[in-house]
C-alpha cells in the first residue's frame, strides 16, 4: 500500500508529462539523427555543469532529491529488512525506520546519485566513438561496416558490465545498510561479488519484464486505462524488485563463508 501511493503520484505526473516523450523530443535537435542527438544533449550537460554554478546547483538538486529519498525509503527499507528478518510489526514503524535510517540513507543516495551522474556521463562519453563511426556506416560508408560491429560490440560490453557492476553494488549496499554500519558497502559488495553473474540473470528478468511491459502499454498511452494499468504494474512490480533485492542479500550474505562483524544498526 505504501509503495502503491509512490507510483500512484509518479503515474499521474507521468500522464501529464511523459518521460518517454520528452526524450523522443531530443531526436528532433539534429534533424533526426538520434546519433547526433546524444552528442548534442551531451555537450549542452557538460556545458551545463563544468563551471561553478553549475556544479553548485547541482550538488543542490542531489542534496534535494538525496532528501526526499531518505524521508521516503529509510522508513520503507525499515519495514521490509524487519519483515525479512521476521520481527513482529510494531505501530510506527515507519517512523521509527525514518529515524533511526534517514542521515544513513540521505549520505548514501547522495553518494549513489553523484556516481550515478559521473558514470552516465562517462559512459556516453565512452560512447560517442562507436556512434560517430556507427552513423558514418550507416549513412553509406560501408567499408566502416565491419569496424562498427566490432566497436560497438566491445562498446556495449563495456556499458553492459560497467552498468550491472554498478546496479549491483549500489542495489546491495542499501540492505546491507540496514544491518552494518560503516562496513555496509564492503560488505554489500563482497557478497555482489561472489553471487554476481547470478544476480546480473536475475536483473535482467526483471529488465525484460519491464520493457515488455512498456512496449505493451504504448499502444494506449494517455489514457485512463494506461494510468490504471500502469499504477498496479509498478506498485507490483518494483516492491517485488525492492523486495527481492533485500532478500537475496540476506540469504548470500548468510551463505559468505568471510561474513564481516556484525554492528548495531
Amino acid at each position: 500500500m505504501f509503495f502503491s501511493i509512490i507510483a500512484f503520484v509518479y503515474c499521474i505526473i507521468d500522464n501529464f508529462n511523459p518521460l518517454a516523450n520528452i526524450l523522443l523530443k531530443w531526436s528532433t535537435l539534429s534533424g533526426g539523427d538520434i546519433f547526433q542527438s546524444i552528442v548534442i544533449m551531451l555537450q549542452i550537460v557538460l556545458k551545463a555543469v563544468m563551471n561553478v554554478q553549475g556544479i553548485i546547483l547541482l550538488a543542490a538538486f542531489l542534496v534535494a532529491v538525496s532528501i526526499c529519498i531518505a524521508i521516503i525509503f529509510s522508513g520503507y527499507f525499515g519495514m521490509v529488512n524487519n519483515a525479512l528478518e521476521g520481527r513482529p510489526k510494531e505501530k510506527g514503524e515507519f517512523t521509527s525506520g525514518i529515524k533511526r535510517f534517514f542521515f544513513r540513507i540521505f549520505l548514501m543516495s547522495f553518494v549513489f546519485l553523484f556516481l550515478a551522474v559521473v558514470f552516465v556521463v562517462f559512459i556516453l562519453v565512452a560512447s560517442v566513438p562507436a556512434m560517430v563511426i556507427t552513423n558514418a556506416a550507416l549513412s553509406g560508408s560501408q567499408e566502416l561496416l565491419i569496424t562498427a560491429i566490432a566497436i560497438d560490440f566491445i562498446t556495449i560490453s563495456v556499458v553492459f558490465l560497467g552498468f550491472m557492476f554498478f546496479r549491483t553494488y549500489m542495489s546491495f549496499w542499501y540492505p546491507a545498510a540496514m544491518t552494518y554500519g560503516a562496513k555496509a558497502f564492503i560488505m554489500g559488495k563482497r557478497t555482489a561479488d561472489r553471487y554476481f553473474w547470478g544476480l546480473v540473470s536475475r536483473f535482467i528478468a526483471f529488465d525484460i519484464i519491464f520493457i515488455l511491459f512498456q512496449l505493451i502499454i504504448m499502444g494506449i498511452s494517455g489514457t485512463i486505462a494506461a494510468l490504471i494499468i500502469k499504477w498496479i504494474f509498478y506498485t507490483a512490480f518494483f516492491s517485488v524488485l525492492i523486495t527481492y533485492v533485500f532478500a537475496a542479500f540476506k540469504i548470500l550474505s548468510v551463505k559468505n563463508t568471510r561474513p564481516l562483524k556484525e554492528e548495531p544498526a
